[in-house]
């Protein structure tokens, strides 16, 4: 039951921030105007760290979209894919793996899905993880996530509850000045 009001508050908070990406508004009078005042749509490279038992990084790369209007309203999302790299600890051998996902949201809350591939060479796992958060658009975004697996959890070093801080790393030019 969890896992449904969960996914179901994920997926209300990423329709409801890519529902919003309206280019025009209509007043009463009829009077139209344009107010988006941020669409910025970039590749980026994601860094992050986190905590699911044991520590882990991942290193991948992600495609970001971040809007806003003058009427206060902004948002965002992200499409991701990234290499996780679990290290040994003790006897257990270390832990690799890939994960695509997608997060969203907007003022500054966060939420997200994402699905991971784990191995040690010998055993192999797959976990989907639904995620809520707070985030500075997708620039860096603090995470709590809940693990399902769908092979009974073989890895001892790999908890059901995750926490994680992930920034995703804009080029350079998208801060330098545009020229006029």
């Amino acid at each position: 039951m969890r896992f449904v009001i969960v996914l179901i508050f994920i997926l209300k908070t990423t329709i409801c921030g890519l529902a919003q990406d309206s280019l025009k508004q209509v007043t009463p009078s009829g009077f139209k105007y344009d107010t988006l005042v941020i669409h910025d749509k970039f590749p980026a490279l994601r860094i992050g760290i986190g905590l699911q038992k044991s520590f882990y990084s991942e290193l991948g790369i992600s495609y970001n979209k971040i809007y806003g209007s003058n009427y206060g309203h902004f948002g965002c999302y992200d499409f991701f894919a990234s290499a996780i790299f679990i290290p040994r600890v003790k006897t257990q051998k270390s832990i690799y793996g890939a994960k695509v996902g997608a997060e969203g949201g907007t003022q500054g809350s966060m939420g997200g899905i994402e699905v991971l591939y784990l191995s040690d060479n010998i055993k192999h796992d797959v976990m989907i993880t639904p995620k809520l958060g707070l985030g500075l658009f997708t620039y860096l975004v603090l995470s709590y996530g809940y693990s399902f697996s769908t092979n009974n959890r073989p890895f001892h070093k790999i908890g059901r509850h995750q926490f994680s801080i992930v920034s995703n790393l804009p080029p350079l030019k998208n801060f330098k000045k545009k020229k006029k």
